[in-house]
C-alpha cells in the first residue's frame, strides 16, 4: 500500500541520514559509507517494487534508511571468529539497529500506541525476523540488500580473498541463494557495471549452482517428474521410495518389493477426486 510522505516521515529520514554522516568509513564516492549504502538500499527497494508492480510501504522505506545505522560502533572484530561469533554479532547488531531506529521514529513524531503496527513491522524488517518465502516484502528487502552488496561491496570481498577464489565463489553463491526472482533479475542488470573479473567469478558461482541442481534432478528424478500427474491428472500423488528400510503404508502394509534396488521402485498411493483410491508401483531407472 502506497503512502504520502508525511512531516514525521521526512523528519525520521533526515535523522537517519544525520546519523549516517558520522560514519568514519569512506565510500567509493568519497561520502560516508553509510550514506551511500542506505541511499542505494532505498533505491533498490523502490526499483524492485516497481519491477513487481508494487509500491514500497512506509515501513519498508524507513527500514531501508535505517538498516545499518551506526554499525561502525559495533564492529565485527569485537566478537570471536567463526560462525558462532558471526551469528552472535549479527543478532545483537540487528537488535540494536531496530531499537535505535525505534527511538528515532518516536522522536520524529511516531506514536508508540497509534503506530504500534507500523513500528513493529519496521523492526521486523530491520531484524529480518520472518522467513523470506513466507513474506514477499521481506524477500524484496533481502533482494535489495543483496543488490547493494553486489554493487558496492563485492569488489572489496573479491580483493580480500584474491588468493582464495573459491571463498569468493561461496560468498556469491550464498548471496544468490538468498535472492528471489526479482532480485536475481536486478543482479543480472548490475553485471553491466562490473569488471570482467567480477563477471567471471559470478558466472562460476551461478553456473555451479545450476549444474548442481541439474545433476540432482538427474540423480533424483522422482520429485521432478510430472508423467504420473499427466497419466492421472485428477489424482494427488505422493511418491515414496521403496528402499532398504521401508515405511508402513496404509493399513500398516509394507511395499512387497521393498528391498529391490534395480530398477528402483517407488510406491505411489493416489487419492482420486471421486473418492476412489488406487495403488501402483512406478519403476524408475536412475
Amino acid at each position: 500500500m502506497s503512502f504520502e510522505p508525511s512531516t514525521r516521515y521526512q523528519k525520521a529520514i533526515e535523522a537517519f541520514t544525520a546519523a549516517h554522516t558520522d560514519d568514519p568509513r569512506p565510500s567509493s564516492t568519497g561520502e560516508p559509507y553509510n550514506v551511500l549504502y542506505h541511499r542505494r538500499l532505498a533505491h533498490f527497494c523502490r526499483e524492485l517494487c516497481l519491477a513487481g508492480d508494487n509500491t514500497p510501504s512506509e515501513a519498508l522505506l524507513l527500514a531501508a534508511n535505517c538498516q545499518h545505522i551506526r554499525r561502525w560502533e559495533h564492529p565485527r572484530s569485537d566478537f570471536s571468529e567463526g560462525l558462532v561469533g558471526y551469528k552472535t554479532w549479527r543478532t545483537k547488531t540487528n537488535r540494536w539497529h531496530s531499537e535505535e531506529g525505534e527511538r528515532i521514529l518516536l522522536a520524529s513524531g511516531y506514536d508508540a500506541t497509534e503506530d504500534a503496527d507500523l513500528i513493529a513491522r519496521f523492526k521486523e524488517l530491520v531484524t529480518k525476523k520472518t522467513l523470506q518465502k513466507d513474506d514477499p516484502e521481506m524477500q524484496l528487502f533481502e533482494d535489495a540488500i543483496c543488490c547493494v552488496f553486489l554493487e558496492n561491496e563485492f569488489d572489496e570481498f573479491k580483493d580480500r580473498y584474491e588468493d582464495n577464489e573459491q571463498k569468493t565463489i561461496v560468498i556469491v553463491q550464498k548471496t544468490w541463494g538468498k535472492m528471489g526472482p526479482l532480485g536475481r533479475g536486478m543482479a543480472v542488470k548490475l553485471l553491466d557495471g562490473m569488471t570482467e573479473r567480477e563477471k567471471e567469478i559470478i558466472g562460476k558461482a551461478v553456473g555451479a549452482i545450476v549444474t548442481t541442481r541439474l545433476l540432482y534432478c538427474l540423480q533424483h528424478p522422482v520429485p521432478h517428474l510430472s508423467r504420473l500427474q499427466r497419466i492421472h491428472p485428477r489424482a494427488y500423488f505422493k511418491l515414496q521410495f521403496a528402499g532398504e528400510r521401508p515405511k508402513p503404508f496404509r493399513n500398516g502394509r509394507r511395499c512387497p518389493h521393498a528391498k529391490t534396488q534395480e530398477p528402483k521402485l517407488y510406491f505411489c498411493p493416489s487419492k482420486m477426486c471421486r473418492g476412489k483410491h488406487h495403488r501402483f508401483l512406478a519403476r524408475i531407472l536412475t
